[in-house]
C-alpha cells in the first residue's frame, strides 16, 4: 500500500491525546487490533532467542509499557517473575485478565518510564523489555535519559535490557506514512503518521466497524511521539551507563538495516566499568 495513495484520502486529526487517554480509549479493541494469540507466541520466541543468547540473570523479568500483557506474561511463561508496568489503567486491566486467563503470575502496576525504578526495586531485574515503539512516547530528549538511566538502575548483576522501537531512519527518509491496515471479521484498524514541522510525528489510529459491506468510522485517535533514531537511542544507552551488546533489525535478532528493517532493536548491558 503505497503511502502516496492515502495523502488526500486520510482524514486529518484537529487534536492529539495523552498518552494514557489515547490507550485507553483503544483498549477494548487493542487485543483484536494487534492479534493477541500472535503477539504472544512472538514473545515468547523473543523471550526464548534472548535467554538462549545472553543467558541473563534469572532476576525478575520486568515488560515496561506492557499494554495488554503479552510480553509480560511471555517473561512468566520462561520462568521469570514477570512484571508490567503501563501509564494507561485501561489496558491494565485487560493484561490482568489475559494472565489470568493463560494460568499465569504477573504483577502488574501502572507507571511510567520516566520515574525508575520505582515502583520496582533498584537491582531487582534480570531481563528488562521495553518494546513495541514505547519510547517515542517521550516527547522530551531528556525524559528518554531518564528512562534509560531508570532502567540502568533497574539490572542487577547479569542482567539484560532490551528496548525496540520502529525503524525512524528508513520512515522518515521514505516519508512513510502507513504503519499498517490490519482487519479482523467486522473492524479494520489503519495506523497511519503526519509528519510535523517541530520533527515529531502524530500517530493515528482510525478504527472502521463493518455490517456486512457498510463501513462505519469510529472517531480517530492520535497522539505525538518523537522519531527517536539509532544515534539517539545509543547515545541515551551510553549515558546511562549502558553497552550495546547487539543491534537487530527484527525480533529475531537478525542483523539492523538503517534502509530496510522494520524495527530497530538494542539489547543492552551494564558498562564493563560498572560490571
Amino acid at each position: 500500500m503505497s503511502p502516496d495513495t492515502h495523502r488526500s484520502t486520510i482524514p486529518t486529526p484537529a487534536a492529539t491525546a495523552a498518552p494514557a487517554a489515547f490507550y485507553n480509549a483503544l483498549a477494548s479493541s487493542y487485543d483484536r487490533m494487534v492479534g493477541f494469540e500472535q503477539r504472544l507466541q512472538q514473545a515468547g520466541r523473543l523471550v526464548t532467542a534472548l535467554v538462549e543468547r545472553f543467558g541473563p540473570a534469572r532476576a525478575a523479568g520486568i515488560d515496561l509499557g506492557c499494554g495488554t500483557g503479552a510480553f509480560a506474561c511471555a517473561l512468566a511463561a520462561a520462568g521469570f517473575p514477570a512484571a508490567g508496568l503501563d501509564l494507561a489503567e485501561d489496558m491494565l486491566v485487560q493484561a490482568r485478565a489475559n494472565a489470568t486467563h493463560l494460568g499465569l503470575q504477573v504483577r502488574f502496576v501502572s507507571g511510567c518510564l520516566q520515574a525508575l525504578p520505582q515502583p520496582f526495586a533498584p537491582g531487582s531485574a534480570g531481563l528488562i523489555l521495553c518494546l513495541g515503539n514505547t519510547l517515542p512516547h517521550l516527547l522530551d530528549p531528556g525524559d528518554l535519559g531518564r528512562a534509560f538511566s531508570g532502567i540502568a538502575a533497574l539490572l542487577a548483576p547479569g542482567g539484560l535490557a532490551v528496548v525496540q522501537i520502529l525503524n525512524y531512519d528508513r520512515i522518515l527518509a521514505q516519508q512513510e506514512r502507513i504503519v499498517s491496515v490490519d482487519r479482523d471479521a467486522d473492524l479494520t484498524f489503519l495506523r497511519f503518521y503526519d509528519f510535523l514541522a517541530d520533527g515529531l510525528v502524530r500517530f493515528n489510529i482510525l478504527r472502521v466497524a463493518w455490517a456486512g459491506n457498510e463501513a462505519h468510522p469510529v472517531p480517530l485517535h492520535s497522539v505525538l511521539l518523537r522519531p527517536y533514531r539509532r544515534q539517539d537511542l545509543e547515545a541515551a544507552a551510553q549515558g546511562a551507563g549502558l553497552d550495546v551488546a547487539l543491534c537487530a533489525g527484527a525480533g529475531n535478532l537478525t542483523p539492523y538495516e538503517a534502509a530496510t528493517s522494520d524495527t530497530l532493536l538494542l539489547a543492552l548491558r551494564p558498562a564493563l566499568t560498572r560490571r
